[in-house]
């Protein structure tokens, strides 16, 4: 292992794993003098690939999938969901638009609180699952979605999540295998995820935008 990290989310509560963040640091790392485009890192959920492509596109391999449940039913704000449970790194829910229509990609109070709800549901924490982000999806065409996440330590919708860009394009790949490659369109930017492997890759563009110093009176 070349280095590795410790994540926080923007609330200080700490995460096992986040995909943008990997793609952005093997930039950064790269940029400030790594002589390889090719790392590996180490990071709560493991060891992380990441190689840096061309024109600023990383790729990062992220951990295997081995845990994950399926269809599971479950009741929010009056709306009957049938949803999944991955782990990508850290635990996503993931909910269709396309089997689930009174909900939106772009949010409304009520999307909102069904997430809200959805990230720590008393009937999935009575079956172990707790804590977990919520990414909604709709299909845009053949191999292509388009996707969103409420993430913990937000408690919002962001504007791109990797972890949840892979457990969306997870979910669509279970329904249709063919499509071992995906893109993910999220409000951020496209995100493109691959399956053809045990470890999902995920890729896209990074840019450095600034770099800021902070005093050690900040951490104390």
């Amino acid at each position: 292992e070349d280095f590795q990290w410790d994540f926080y989310n923007a609330d200080g509560s700490q995460a096992e794993m986040c995909g943008n963040a990997a793609r952005c640091v093997a930039l950064y790392v790269f940029k400030k003098g790594n002589k390889s485009r090719k790392m590996i890192f180490k990071t709560l959920a493991g060891p992380i690939k990441a190689h840096v492509l061309n024109h600023n596109h990383v790729e990062v391999g992220m951990s295997p999938i081995q845990k994950e449940k399926r269809n599971l039913k479950i009741s929010v704000e009056g709306c009957d969901l049938i949803v999944d449970w991955v782990d990508t790194g850290v635990p996503h829910l993931t909910v269709s638009l396309d089997t689930h229509p009174f909900l939106f990609i772009s949010p409304d109070e009520r999307t909102r609180q069904v997430a809200s709800r959805l990230r720590n549901h008393p009937v999935l924490g009575s079956i172990g699952l707790k804590g977990q982000n919520v990414s909604l999806y709709r299909i845009r065409q053949p191999g292509c979605i388009e996707a969103i996440s409420y993430e913990r330590g937000v408690e919002d919708f962001t504007q791109a999540c990797g972890t949840g860009a892979v457990a969306a394009a997870w979910s669509y790949h279970q329904n249709f295998p063919q499509q071992k490659a995906v893109k993910v369109n999220m409000p951020g930017g496209l995100l493109e995820v691959d399956f053809s492997n045990m470890n999902p890759l995920l890729r896209g563009e990074a840019r450095f935008l600034a770099e800021i110093q902070l005093s050690q009176d900040y951490f104390s």
